[in-house]
């Protein structure tokens, strides 16, 4: 079990340094060289996010994902070199993101079979990165390339933390008694009522999710402590989310808070309800890993970048509509109460059928 701790520490905190990076190279480098930089953020986000559905069937091959996550930290690396180049920096570094996330969540899922708190824990961090990368105060200091000694350090713990096996193409423990790795795809029971229905409803809550977070703004944030309490509220709600839903149950942590945060949108303008509000919202999100993941035994990497595959169409809408940040109240009350519906529907529906 304490090994078991420290490998879950070790993938949350390089998931930190792997989306500081990123976004340090993406918004201090690239976006100041660039007048229309739209292209390229779409393209690393396909890169990222989108690319991990098929790194996923290739995970779910492997006896050991850690590979996958170590490989993707040194792969960012070049892309800070190669800044007078931005096509080929954004797809380095959203591949880097890529094998790092499908590494790491693969590696989650399988290790802690049947929990959702160490998702959370894995993915919460993330949000901090992407902050801190992109923050003007952090951008101003002459830190230029201070994230590649992060991601090669990172990439160091991910092996002292995973120990040599993953190299030595020895089974981890967990796969010892799974042996997932020998199941493919192709061979996977896609029953319409058993998987099919309740995974579309998970890949919809996924989706409205991304989209709620690239829309959402508020009136009240509009310094950069406010902006952290928000980001804040993301990280804790991402990482609570998963330890309610383990000791009260999926439906009734699902029930609790979108239910809460529908209402709370509505007064959204006021800070605490509108931080409240987006605690509550994030907080299923290791639920729908965790029971994508379920859906898909022995497919974990699969399940995983598929979801990731629909925070990827969540982003891309906006961004194709040209949206921008968008302060409205009684939609994200509405996307709630969708994103309600969809969850309850998936959860309910997968119980129904003794999955």
């Amino acid at each position: 079990m304490i090994q078991f701790k420290s490998t879950l520490t070790a993938y949350s905190i390089s998931h930190f340094i792997v989306d500081f990076a990123c976004a340090f190279l993406l918004i201090g480098s690239i976006a100041k060289q660039q007048h229309e930089i739209t292209y390229l953020f779409l393209l690393y986000n396909f890169a990222a996010f989108a690319l991990q559905m098929p790194l996923g069937v290739i995970a779910d091959r492997q006896k050991n994902p850690v590979s996958f996550a170590v490989l993707g930290c040194l792969l960012i690396v070049p892309a800070y070199f190669l800044t007078s180049v931005p096509l080929l920096c954004v797809i380095l570094a959203g591949l880097g993101n890529a094998l790092f996330h499908i590494g790491g969540g693969t590696k989650t899922l399988r290790r802690y079979l049947g929990q959702s708190a160490p998702l959370g824990i894995f993915i919460a961090p993330g949000a901090l990165g992407i902050f801190l990368g992109s923050s003007s105060f952090i951008l101003s200091q002459p830190l230029t390339y201070f994230p590649v000694f992060l991601l090669i350090a990172a990439a160091f713990l991910l092996y002292t933390a995973d120990g040599r096996s993953a190299f030595l193409n020895e089974q981890a423990p967990e796969q010892r008694s799974r042996n997932s790795s020998n199941v493919p795809l192709e061979l996977v029971k896609w029953n319409p009522g058993k998987v099919l229905m309740p995974l579309g409803c998970f890949f919809l809550v996924v989706l409205l999710r991304s989209f709620t977070g690239t829309i959402m703004t508020f009136p009240w944030k509009s310094t950069t402590v406010t902006g952290a309490l928000l980001v804040t509220a993301v990280i804790l709600g991402k990482a609570l989310g998963g330890f309610f839903a383990d000791k009260i149950g999926v439906i009734r942590t699902t029930i609790l808070s979108l239910s809460i945060a529908s209402v709370l949108f509505l007064f959204s303008s006021v800070s605490i309800a509108g931080l409240i509000a987006v605690f509550l919202f994030n907080m299923t999100m290791p639920i729908t890993l965790w029971a994508a993941a379920d859906l898909m035994k022995k497919h974990e990497g699969f399940s995983f970048g598929l979801l990731t595959f629909a925070l990827f169409i969540g982003y891309s809408i906006p961004t194709a509509l040209d949206t921008g940040k968008l302060f409205l109240p009684w939609f994200y009350m509405l996307l709630a109460l969708v994103s309600f519906v969809f969850l309850m529907f998936g959860l309910v529906w997968r119980k129904a059928n003794g999955r």
